[in-house]
């Protein structure tokens, strides 16, 4: 793949003008790395990746028009771009020129050129040979690897010139567990991070490994009624995303956050500047400097990222959280506390329900607040885990659940982009 200059993507704008654009803006990326993929003990597959993307934007007196194309054929996107044209508001337009953060922000670890085959597979070969449990009822599936290298270049007419360069690593491990005949549980260990020696050195097979021995203990009946919860960080993070893609304009007012009063230690931050963070950046697709946003503090709904459109109509400062034309949540960040989960339990004393995973939270009705979904997971009694409770049917209104903080702990870990605390919880119910 072809590695252009910051000055090919700037004539291309240039050349946008001269065409008959008020207006114009590009941002070109290209990414390269390498996949690897082990199913059923086989040996793992290796497929290189390489992308490179342009995406252009042009205003002209009748609108706006936007269009992927390619920096090897300008004149096509640029016609591309003039044929897709649809009115726009008057005050839609490039950004001007903001004050850029340093490029160093987004992570580019240094030995992503050096890495062998050999060092990535180890990362594969070590969760394998983790993930074994002498259980018939456990089986480990698959194992992935992931790696990206990206560069980005943004010009705009309006002189906003931008370039940055990141890594990105993934890897992950997924089985599943029989109980019972007639349970079978899917289960998924992944991890993410913006350097190679993160993600090589996490334990990801012993993660599901553990998970899957906890599942497989001999059974406890949960009753029905109400019964407190311990989310994990894993499940704080799922939730915590859920929370913030409901905290955008033109949805947020039609939420049950909009009117919600929730436990004053509720405090959400999207920081896309947070170093090392697995979405920190210089720019997002606009060519925007991000900057952090408060989305709930202390218990209620307080601000929304904002595109540059609605930031134009709204005579502000856009966000910088563009991504793909949509509005994305960058690095969440909650307010933790100080003691540990185990501290924290034994103290409570009696029953808590650690389930084991909650589908991201995709049980949620957004306008009610309502919550409901089938799980497993650990019943503890005091700060000792008793044993699991399958399909546990748990409900509960989200806006009544995040009033009813028992306390955040102060184990935190960064689940992908979201740094989580353990959390417990009242006001879920066993039905």
């Amino acid at each position: 793949m072809r590695d252009p200059s910051a000055e090919e993507v700037q004539s291309l704008v240039q050349l946008a003008r001269k065409r008959g654009a008020r207006a114009a803006e590009a941002l070109w990326q290209g990414e390269t790395g390498l996949n690897l993929l082990s199913k059923g003990g086989r040996a793992p597959t290796s497929t290189p990746h390489q992308r490179e993307r342009l995406h252009l934007r042009v205003w002209t007196e009748a609108g706006v028009g936007s269009a992927a194309g390619s920096l090897a054929a300008p004149e096509q996107a640029i016609d591309a771009a003039f044929r897709a044209i649809q009115p726009t508001a008057p005050s839609d337009g490039p950004v001007s020129r903001l004050h850029p953060l340093a490029a160093g922000l987004a992570v580019d670890d240094r030995r992503f050129g050096q890495l062998t085959l050999d060092d990535r597979l180890d990362v594969l070969r070590d969760a394998e040979s983790d993930a074994v449990l002498p259980d018939p009822r456990f089986t480990a599936s698959e194992f992935g690897y992931e790696d990206r290298s990206v560069r980005r270049l943004f010009a705009s007419t309006a002189g906003a010139r931008a370039q940055d360069r990141s890594t990105t690593f993934r890897a992950w491990a997924s089985g599943a567990v029989q109980p019972t005949a007639q349970t079978a549980i899917s289960l998924t260990a992944e991890v993410s991070a913006r350097s190679f020696s993160s993600v090589a050195s996490l334990p990801f097979g012993g993660e599901l490994v553990r998970r899957a021995a906890a599942l497989l203990a001999p059974p406890v009946l949960l009753p029905r009624g109400p019964v407190r919860v311990l989310l994990g960080s894993r499940q704080a993070a799922a939730l915590l995303d859920r929370l913030a893609r409901l905290c955008l304009p033109n949805v947020v007012e039609s939420t049950f956050l909009a009117a919600a009063v929730l436990d004053p230690r509720i405090h959400l931050v999207d920081d896309p500047t947070s170093p090392n963070g697995l979405r920190t950046r210089a720019f997002d697709d606009r060519g925007v400097p991000p900057i952090p946003i408060t989305l709930v503090r202390q218990g209620r709904a307080h601000a929304t990222p904002l595109d540059a459109r609605t930031a134009a109509e709204r005579d502000v400062r856009p966000s910088g959280h563009e991504t793909d034309d949509e509005l994305q949540p960058s690095n969440l960040m909650f307010r933790h506390g100080t003691r540990s989960v185990h501290v924290i339990l034994g103290e409570l004393g009696g029953a808590t329900f650690a389930p084991d995973d909650l589908a991201g939270f995709l049980g949620l009705d957004p306008h009610t607040g309502e919550f409901a979904a089938t799980v497993h997971g650990t019943v503890f009694e005091g700060a000792r885990p008793v044993g699991p409770a399958l399909g546990v049917r748990l409900s509960g209104r989200l806006d009544d659940i995040l009033s009813r903080v028992v306390e955040v702990s102060g184990e935190t870990d960064r689940i992908g982009h979201v740094d989580a605390p353990a959390m417990v919880l009242d006001g879920f119910s066993v039905g």
